[in-house]
């Protein structure tokens, strides 16, 4: 067995640890391998996953399970859980796919196995995701044993799995870890979406604008995160407009928007298929789909009050 060794190798101490090595994984960035920690805390949570039942699967769900059962016959992922509004069947034109994939720790001392990972990750679960969501901005999030006993709910809240159903249903033993400091991630969010050039140096496509308005409407949860209230994305919206009223406005359109996405053409749906498949055709494929409609609302009626709406968050 090759062993992966080196200075990539540390514990996820925080988000931006975790967000390194999903990074790594998803996007072929630099090697980090996690390190185990121990947690001397005897606080768990349990959340049941339920599988579904064959009157509730989606029409996605044959394609996604081949896939999965393709890794876990390789010993590459053990479970496959989707969250988010497919998780609960609230999804619309405009939904993520959004999953966590359960790896088995014994992975990270092996450099084939996790070769194999990445390209299964690349290769055959990103054009499924594709499938259900040609504008998907971001890979899965992963789960494996050491992380649930040294959870840190600044990567996702425990909530959002208790709106989720799993490949194999399965029971979760998370053991957060405490979390003493006020955390500033929304702030931080609301400044990056400022620089509009940091997301529409292509122009508005609808990816770009998508990908921007998920940063968005990601703030209310990232706020109660920061104060140490973890909540499910869903159910942090409407507590973040009575706390800041108008100053909410911009997230109160964009979800109206999101409510009103249109459904990608099918013509872009399989130039983004076709486009996975090639390097660098995906992110050509995604330049191809534009919508005035949606361009506009966004440049006139939520981009103007980003700044008013980052400012009301810092002084709170």
């Amino acid at each position: 067995m090759s062993e992966l060794r080196g200075s990539g190798n540390q514990p996820i101490r925080n988000s931006e640890d975790y967000r390194k090595f999903a990074n790594f994984l998803n996007y072929g960035t630099a090697p980090v391998i996690p390190k185990a920690s121990r947690n001397d805390s005897e606080r768990e949570m349990v959340v049941d996953i339920p599988s579904l039942a064959d009157t509730e699967l989606p029409s996605w769900h044959g394609r996604l399970g081949e896939v999965w059962v393709k890794a876990r016959r390789e010993k590459l992922v053990d479970n496959l859980i989707v969250h988010g509004s497919h998780g609960n069947q609230t999804s619309n034109s405009y939904s993520d796919l959004d999953m966590t994939l359960i790896l088995d720790d014994r992975i990270f001392g092996s450099l084939p196995q996790m070769n194999k990972l990445r390209k299964w990750l690349r290769n055959d679960l990103l054009p499924a995701v594709l499938s259900v969501d040609p504008l998907q901005h971001h890979g899965p999030f992963f789960l494996w044993n050491n992380l649930i006993d040294n959870y840190l709910e600044d990567i996702l809240p425990i909530a959002v799995y208790q709106h989720a159903w799993a490949m194999d249903s399965v029971k979760i033993g998370f053991r957060p870890l405490p979390s003493d400091t006020k955390g500033d991630a929304a702030h931080r969010s609301l400044i990056s979406l400022q620089d509009s050039s940091k997301f529409f140096s292509r122009g508005h496509t609808m990816y770009d604008m998508k990908r921007y308005l998920s940063n968005l409407m990601l703030v209310p949860a990232l706020h109660w995160s920061d104060l140490g209230t973890p909540m499910f994305k869903g159910e942090s919206f409407e507590p973040f407009y009575e706390k800041f009223g108008s100053a909410a406005n911009p997230i109160k359109v964009a979800s109206d928007l999101r409510q009103k996405w249109p459904t990608t053409p099918e013509k872009i749906s399989k130039a983004v298929q076709l486009g996975s498949q090639v390097k660098g055709g995906l992110e050509l494929a995604r330049q191809l789909y534009h919508d005035d409609s949606v361009s506009k609302i966004l440049i006139n009626e939520i981009m103007p009050g980003i700044s008013d709406l980052a400012d009301s968050v810092a002084r709170s």
